[in-house]
């Protein structure tokens, strides 16, 4: 068998893998690998009936579509992944959505309370037949949300404005052309036998309920939601998908510049945690209310930093650009109590300009009553982009 031939199995293989028995299975569109503080923490893969290379095109389609995360790290926590999905639709989609899909949200977060280890495998799948969304975690259905539109909102996530990062997003808008290497790591990684009984032992002792939700109304007694288009330092999010906004350029250089931050580690942020969290489960079960009330106040965390943010004189000069995604602890005041950087840009200068407007920033908006906890981390995003 030629090289080339090989390679093009592998593909085909990636594609069909976990597909529904029920129904065709979509084709793959791309793939990419998810950096975080240094360590690869998934491979993710993206699925469409219509392949394309257009992230509009992906999310507006009414057809069947599937995500699929195949872990690579040996923890990968159930507090971070949970905020991955809350976070990034707080920063990529408006408030009305967000209160539609609330409870669907909720649901689907407190479905993912596992902490996620090497070879496990998500898969979500947009099941428009069937007017739902399905979750499966190693080929077990967990969770069922009767809305298939809200596949889309989760996609974007992954394609929207601000995603995980621009070579991540690229990677997924790849129309079927997949490196053979990153498909054949996708396809050797797998759950272990012992770890598929785990999971299905956990299920039958009904910690995760796969049965299919009924459709809840939005909260009787609603969480205020300021008139509000969630941004970030550059691009306007809600309003404008793809249209940069201007960040201010700085007219002279700061009095003392900032050390670089160093990077923090899984047990710092997240500490040590079982794999079911059965000790503190509370802290990770979700309300149609309270998860929005957290959605919107970082969509107005992320809207107050950007007022602080300016360009520095020199990366302007130098064209440089760049994302720089920082971790911030607040008192329930809104003072800053820590800012560390999660994911840095190649450039100093812009490192430097992101925390220190974090740093200006303080203090916050308080933390809403509705949000329990002695103190709030959320994660913000900061986009130096050239026009």
């Amino acid at each position: 068998m030629t090289k080339t031939l090989r390679a093009a199995l592998i593909v085909l293989l990636a594609t069909f893998n976990f597909a529904s028995s029920a129904q065709a299975a979509p084709r793959l569109n791309g793939m990419a690998t998810h950096v975080q503080l240094g360590e690869e923490q998934f491979i993710a893969a993206l699925y469409a009936d219509t392949p394309s290379t257009d992230a509009k095109t992906l999310l507006l389609a009414e057809e069947n579509k599937a995500m699929e995360l195949r872990v690579l790290t040996d923890n990968l926590f159930a507090r971070r992944f949970q905020r991955m999905w809350i976070e990034g639709i707080a920063i990529n989609a408006g408030t009305a959505e967000m209160e539609k899909h609330a409870q669907n949200l909720a649901n689907f977060s407190n479905s993912l309370k596992f902490k996620m280890t090497k070879g496990d495998i998500l898969r979500i799948e947009r099941a428009p037949t069937e007017k739902s969304t399905k979750v499966y975690l190693n080929q077990q259905l967990i969770e069922t949300l009767p809305a298939a539109n809200f596949f889309d909102l989760l996609l974007r996530t992954w394609l929207g404005p601000v995603p995980l990062s621009s070579q991540f997003k690229d990677a997924l808008l790849a129309s079927g052309k997949v490196d053979p290497d990153l498909a054949a790591r996708f396809n050797a990684t797998t759950p272990s036998a012992a770890r598929i009984a785990e999971i299905g032992a956990a299920m039958q002792k009904g910690i995760v309920e796969p049965a299919a939700r009924t459709a809840q109304p939005s909260p009787s007694a609603p969480v205020s939601t300021p008139d509000l288009a969630p941004t970030t330092p550059e691009v306007a999010i809600a309003e404008s998908q793809d249209q940069p906004k201007e960040i201010p350029v700085e007219t002279s250089p700061p009095a003392a510049e900032p050390e670089p931050e160093q990077l923090v580690t899984e047990a710092t942020l997240f500490g040590n945690e079982t794999i079911l969290d059965d000790e503190d489960d509370s802290a990770y079960s979700f309300t149609a209310e309270n998860v929005l009330s957290e959605q919107i106040y970082i969509a107005k965390l992320t809207k107050w930093t950007s007022n602080f943010v300016t360009y520095p004189r020199g990366a302007l000069r130098n064209q440089q650009q760049g994302t720089v995604r920082l971790t911030v602890t607040l008192a329930r005041d809104g003072r800053v109590k820590d800012v560390q950087i999660l994911e840095k840009s190649e450039h100093d200068a812009l490192n430097k300009a992101a925390t220190r407007a974090v740093k200006s920033a303080s203090p916050f908006p308080a933390v809403p009553d509705a949000i329990a906890g002695e103190q709030f981390l959320f994660t913000v995003p900061v986009v130096f982009r050239l026009n």
